[in-house]
Order: C-alpha cells, then sequence, then structure tokens
C-alpha cells in the first residue's frame, strides 16, 4: 500500500507540474499563421471577373498562448465576406482594407503581423449581349404513315450570349441538346447546351412542326421525250412508267397521272448507254415520296 501512495504522489506530482508549465506558457505572447476562408458577395452583373480570386487567406497574428491555442491547432472556424460593390471603381482590395475585415471577427487583444496575398485584385471585362440564331439539333423519327409537311419551327429562333468579347466573338449561332423527336408529337422543348464561361438566355427553345397521317397510291403515266431531233425516232422499253406516291388522307383533292411529268433525255442515249434514266419533273402539289418503276428504261434509236 505505501509504495502503491508513493506512485500516486509521483503522478499527481508530475501531472501538477505540466499543468503549471502550461499555465506559464500560455500567458506568453506568441505568433501562429491561421487560414481565413472568405466568401465573396455582389458579384457585378454588368462585369466579368476574368482571374479567379482568393478562397482564403494566410494571416499571422499576435497574442498570448491561451488565444492561440485554437487557432494554432486549426480550431479556427471564422469566414470572411467581402462585398464586392465597394471596389468596382478602384478594382483592388488593399491591405489595410482587408485587415479592418479581419479585425472586425478577431478577439481585440490578438494582433495581425501580416496577410498573404497582400491584397486582391479585382481584374473585370464588361459583358456584351450577342443575339444569334439557333440551331436545332433533332433527328426526325418518321412513325409509320406519319410525316413533316412544314419547316421545324423554333420559339424562340435566337438566343441572347452574356459575356465578354473574347468570350463571344467566335460564336455565329447556338445548338439545342440533340434530341430524337416522333412525328407523333412534334411539338416539344429542348434545352440549349450550356456554355462553359459564360451565360445564355434562354436556356430552352421550343420545337414544333406540322405533321399529317398519308396514305399509299399507285399510278401509270406516259414518259416524255427531251432533246428528240425531228428525223429521229427514240422507241422506250418500257412506254410507261410506274409511280408510287404518297399523300394527306386529307387531301381533297383527286391526282391525274399526267399531273405527273417525267422524262428521258435523248442526249444520254446518243453517249452509247445501255439505257436511260428517267427524271421526275414535275409533281402535283402535296404528294410526298414519290418512286419510280422500273428505274431504267430501255431504248432503241431508229431514223425516220
Amino acid at each position: 500500500m505505501r509504495l502503491q501512495g508513493r506512485y500516486v504522489r509521483i503522478t499527481f506530482s508530475i501531472i501538477l507540474s505540466t499543468l503549471l508549465w502550461y499555465s506559464l506558457k500560455l500567458v506568453n505572447f506568441y505568433k501562429a499563421t491561421i487560414t481565413v476562408p472568405l466568401i465573396y458577395t455582389n458579384y457585378p452583373s454588368h462585369l466579368k471577373l476574368t482571374t479567379p480570386l482568393p478562397l482564403a487567406l494566410e494571416v499571422v497574428v499576435s497574442g498570448k498562448g491561451h488565444e492561440l491555442f485554437l487557432p494554432y491547432f486549426g480550431g479556427w472556424m471564422y469566414t470572411t465576406s467581402i462585398d464586392l460593390e465597394p471596389y468596382y471603381n478602384s478594382r483592388v482590395i488593399s491591405s489595410s482594407q482587408i485587415i479592418q475585415l479581419l479585425a472586425q471577427q478577431l478577439p481585440p487583444s490578438l494582433k495581425i503581423e501580416s496577410i498573404k496575398p497582400q491584397s486582391i485584385v479585382l481584374a473585370f471585362e464588361r459583358k456584351l449581349i450577342k443575339k444569334v440564331p439557333i440551331i436545332a439539333n433533332i433527328s426526325i423519327i418518321q412513325q409509320e404513315g406519319y410525316l413533316p409537311v412544314s419547316k421545324v419551327k423554333l420559339v424562340p429562333d435566337s438566343v441572347e450570349l452574356i459575356g465578354t468579347n473574347n468570350d463571344l466573338s467566335s460564336y455565329r449561332s447556338w445548338p439545342t441538346e440533340y434530341r430524337r423527336i416522333s412525328t407523333h408529337s412534334p411539338e416539344t422543348e429542348i434545352p440549349l447546351v450550356e456554355p462553359t464561361n459564360f451565360t445564355i438566355n434562354p436556356r430552352s427553345v421550343k420545337i414544333d412542326f406540322q405533321v399529317k397521317r398519308f396514305t399509299e397510291y399507285t399510278c401509270t403515266t406516259a414518259i416524255r421525250i427531251k432533246n428528240l431531233p425531228s428525223s429521229m425516232r427514240l422507241r422506250l422499253f418500257p412506254e410507261k412508267v410506274g409511280i408510287r406516291y404518297l399523300l394527306p388522307v386529307d387531301h381533297k383533292q383527286s391526282i391525274d397521272p399526267e399531273d405527273f411529268i417525267i422524262e428521258v433525255d435523248y442526249l444520254q442515249a446518243r453517249k452509247y448507254t445501255n439505257y436511260l434514266t428517267p427524271i421526275l419533273r414535275k409533281v402535283p402539289k402535296g404528294v410526298r415520296g414519290v418512286r419510280l418503276n422500273p428505274p431504267y428504261i430501255y431504248f432503241v434509236i431508229q431514223e425516220k
């Protein structure tokens, strides 16, 4: 028991001596470096920062040991907020101005010895607004029996690019994000591609086009001969060509086969070819998807 009591007294003496030593140290003056995070408010809407602002300050402070205990061991929890509006014209936040902002958060007994960086430079460039057309980056997926019958309409058809002259100088248009649009649901809203170093307005566009349901029809019509001399005869095999075409189901006017004009060229026959290619010269209004059969016409040239 005596031995155990002796160990207790020795341990207590060591702890007491250590506490006394720390208490003496903590009343002395020391220096410590602390990191102070920065946040910025009131960014100018008409200006753009061309160089990034520092996110933190390295601050050397001096004070008594007990006042520096938390900062020294990473216990500093303060963040300094800097309002940029007062510095729009001067374009620089000086060392004295930064120290004044920091002093509002530090205990009065702590002294700021130095800061790094010593000043904050605001490199601004004036923003411009550039209006450019929107390009629809889309693929129209045609469902069976349905076809678009109008051009793609964009609302709005242009976008404002907002940034510096250096940001915007190379752009003549601006695209939408890629989308596949079905003819069953032609009206949709598509976002524009998001820029990385400037802003756009608006950020999306409505896309619309008219769609109709079509039905397939067939007919035949005689082939016309172009550039045929009066002294020559061109016999065609066959003399008529089959036509397959699509017409809207609500199309009220009937289609006459003679409304299609299909030609072959005699001059092509004089080039020692084995066949002629029929050319579709005229299509009735409203007709889509015309296909000819056969696609090649054989011939014989004769003198009259």
